[in-house]
């Protein structure tokens, strides 16, 4: 599997594939399964999107879209969903909060000094 110019902070995602319109896997990180079908449905713009939601047995979710000439897979597990949930509800607290202070802009860093919530 090609890698990508794209870096882990500009894509954050364990899991994920890229294919091209012909199927063709032009890049990816870590091990995910696509249906042949799933792959074909979007390749043929049967479909704009494919999402699988999280269920007692896989607590992942899986998504694919077609992004311009590119299919796009990726797969959050448990753990990820666990973190964007995390990162939602601090956002939506920050959020209040500028608006209560009449703050203009807040910056929260991560411990590698990379934006928490990019804008």
């Amino acid at each position: 599997m090609s890698t990508t110019k794209l870096t882990d902070r500009q894509l954050p995602l364990k899991i994920y594939t890229v294919y091209d319109m012909k199927g063709t896997i032009i890049a990816g990180k870590g091990e995910l399964q696509v249906s042949d079908a799933d792959l074909r449905s979007l390749i043929a713009k049967k479909r704009e999107t494919i999402l699988k939601m999280p269920t007692s047995k896989d607590k992942s979710l899986f998504m694919g879209m077609r992004i311009r000439d590119r299919i796009f897979f990726f797969k959050i597990d448990e753990q990820e969903m666990e973190i964007l949930k995390k990162k939602s509800v601090l956002q939506d607290i920050l959020d209040r909060e500028e608006k209560q202070f009449n703050v203009v802009a807040s910056t929260f860093m991560t411990r590698r000094e990379c934006p928490l919530f990019p804008g």
